[in-house]
């Protein structure tokens, strides 16, 4: 499940060439109603490769080849990134969170 941009106060705003990124969480139980442990949660979180962008610095997507884009990624996009890239912390919400390199973001989804 990705979060609402709506729903993000992660307390933190990116510099350089960084985007925020709010990770996918994972469901705490199955489809068939299987309590997931919280070492399987965190482990899942903590590889999750699609998260919603909550913010992008002034830096992140200008220049190298992102000048060829159309539309770079902005607020609001669910987007894929390079797995286990950035560094990761807890929001003030206590959602997780992800600052990531704008070059480690690999597409948007549709």
């Amino acid at each position: 499940m990705i979060p609402q941009l709506s729903d993000c106060k992660p307390g933190i705003r990116p510099t350089r060439y960084n985007v925020l990124v709010a990770i996918e969480r994972v469901d705490e139980k199955t489809a068939g109603g299987i309590l997931l442990p919280s070492k399987h949660i965190d482990r899942e979180e903590g590889g999750a490769d699609r998260g919603r962008i909550v913010s992008v610095s002034p830096m992140a997507f200008k220049g190298g080849d992102w000048e060829l884009e159309a539309s770079p990624p902005q607020p609001g996009d669910v987007v894929h990134f390079k797995r286990y890239s950035g560094a990761e912390f807890e929001g003030e919400d206590g959602g997780k969170y992800r600052l990531v390199a704008d070059d480690e973001i690999r597409g948007i989804a549709l």
